[in-house]
């Protein structure tokens, strides 16, 4: 008999463990009980590794609750969401020198953590004269590709790109997105 083939398509927001039941029909044989088969196979899809790390330290992929990716689960003021793009533990309070941290001396600066596996979101570091102002994206980490190589994460220094003779005043600021 020739070989079968199954294609099986998932959605993105498919269970993590799928059943795929297959019927196989066909023969010839005059008892149609003898020319059929089912072959139950599972699909496992692996998690996304934002969903692996919430699973990790929240029991769920949900973006809810004490896994919402604005929520705050402990006294350092990050939410969870920014402690991911930083490879923290979000219920732990983030270690000043694990913080984003502004460099003030010429020229102002921002030094960061970036998180090997968050691949999976966009660290943004944006700029301002003014607070009442919109923000200028000076720094994305889609156009800067990991410079950790193995290690689980590296430090990140953007230094703002206006000379601090060019502002009275000027802000960064570090934002992180997913899709």
């Amino acid at each position: 008999y020739p070989p079968i083939t199954v294609a099986v398509a998932v959605a993105s927001n498919a269970a993590s463990v799928l059943t795929n039941v297959v019927t196989v029909a066909g023969g010839g044989d005059t008892n149609t009980d003898n020319n059929s088969a089912q072959s139950i196979a599972n699909v496992v899809l692996p998690l996304s590794p934002m969903d692996a790390w919430k699973t990790l330290h929240f029991g769920t992929t949900m973006n809810a609750g004490t896994a919402a990716d604005t929520y705050v689960a402990s006294e350092d003021g990050m939410p969870n969401l920014l402690k991911y793009a930083l490879g923290l533990n979000p219920t732990n309070t983030a270690a000043l020198a694990d913080r984003p941290a502004m460099q003030t001396f010429p020229p102002l600066a921002i030094k960061f953590r970036r998180a090997k596996d968050a691949s999976d979101v966009t660290i943004h570091v944006e700029a301002t004269d003014s607070l009442m102002n919109s923000w200028s994206n000076i720094w994305t980490s889609t156009t800067n590709p990991y410079g950790g190589e193995t290690n689980l994460f590296h430090e990140v220094i953007v230094q703002d790109p206006v000379p601090s003779t060019n502002a009275l005043q000027r802000y960064l600021r570090l934002n992180v997105t997913r899709p």
